[in-house]
């Protein structure tokens, strides 16, 4: 993957693109080079096509879609390599109403990712579905034998182990699950190894395409190709989860292209309606009680971009340094909507991590 500081300027740039149905091209214009048209002589209409036309996107289409994109615009699932084994596989232990596990890494990314992908699950009517997430500091990073151990220790066994956010390279773990009478499932976007031999492997590093994607875009379009495949769409709201796809593709660094930049947008508005209080609490980490004064001091334009890279980042980072994990719970609310007295117990959680 690029450089962290690389992806944050290029992000810079696109988030404040897709922001521009609101502050108009123009402002985008001035904001980005100090409105250089009165200088030169042009239209900054003009000097703005001129940048993109630099950053490969000419006339057209494509240029249209980089502007504004929609969900319309977002690229078929199944092309994403695994992705229809993965379905397939996925919709056998759904019908069969199967113990599932899903095991996701302790970051953003794989907590969001763990949060959708059950939250679709039992919109589909399956009761049997728990939750792992490793200790780094006892059991290591990704799918180890450590956490697998834990893992399966204390719960019933399950007939599908999810792998979240992890799994590609864990070839000694998967043999021991797969072993055990167990099928295995590893969405994952990590680079490629000795890759292990999973029931199905969804990742995008094995083919040429989507390599933008985290693991929460990963199962936002496993969702979105389940619901292709097996119809039924009216099940599942894929559009009620799109601000938790955004704060992790935000907050994992990834390139803000294609399909990103669409989760981005569309989840950026979402949260802009109503869903600032949950997140806020929901998240919340001794570091960030600056956040109040960073929303007041922010652009309206950028405010949820700088928003979700200063609280998800720092998250990240407690994440790795503490063993209190997030509260699942609040990210699997129907309504997203949390009462005062759940909103003052969750924050006097938070208030201990020190």
């Amino acid at each position: 993957f690029p450089s962290h500081d690389r992806v944050r300027r290029q992000n810079k740039i696109a988030v404040g693109t897709t922001c521009g149905e609101q502050a108009g091209l123009y402002s985008i214009v001035m904001r980005l080079t100090g409105n250089p048209g009165q200088a030169m002589g042009h239209h900054p209409e003009e000097v703005l096509f001129q940048l993109l036309e630099r950053r490969g996107l000419p006339a057209g289409l494509e240029r249209e879609q980089f502007l504004r994109p929609k969900l319309a615009h977002l690229a078929a699932p199944e092309e994403v390599t695994g992705m229809v084994e993965g379905v397939k596989l996925l919709r056998r232990h759904v019908q069969a109403d199967s113990h599932i596990l899903i095991y996701s890494d302790y970051d953003v990314d794989g907590i969001v990712s763990a949060s959708v992908m059950r939250l679709f699950l039992q919109a589909l009517g399956l009761d049997s579905v728990r939750h792992f997430i490793p200790d780094r500091r006892a059991e290591g990073y990704g799918l180890t034998l450590a956490g697998l151990e834990r893992a399966l220790g204390t719960g019933p066994r399950p007939d599908l182990f999810l792998a979240l956010d992890c799994g590609t390279n864990s070839r000694a773990e998967v043999d021991k699950i797969r072993s055990a009478g167990m099928e295995v499932l590893v969405i994952d976007h990590h680079q490629l190894g000795e890759t292990a031999g999973a029931d199905a492997l969804v990742n995008p590093q094995r083919g040429s395409r989507h390599h933008h994607l985290c693991t929460a875009g990963l199962v936002f379009k496993l969702c979105h190709a389940y619901l292709r495949a097996d119809g039924g769409r009216e099940r599942f709201d894929l559009r009620s989860v799109l601000d938790l796809v955004a704060l992790a593709t935000v907050a994992d660094l990834v390139p803000l292209e294609g399909d990103n930049r669409i989760f981005v947008r569309e989840g950026l508005k979402r949260l802009m309606r109503c869903h600032i209080p949950l997140r806020l609490n929901a998240f919340r980490c001794h570091r960030s009680q600056a956040l109040p004064k960073l929303l007041n001091r922010a652009p309206l334009n950028l405010r949820f971009f700088q928003l979700m890279h200063f609280a998800y980042q720092n998250l990240n980072l407690e994440n790795q340094n503490y063993q209190k994990r997030f509260e699942l719970q609040q990210l699997h609310l129907e309504h997203r909507q949390l009462s005062l007295p759940q909103r003052l117990q969750l924050s006097d959680h938070y208030r201990d991590w020190e």
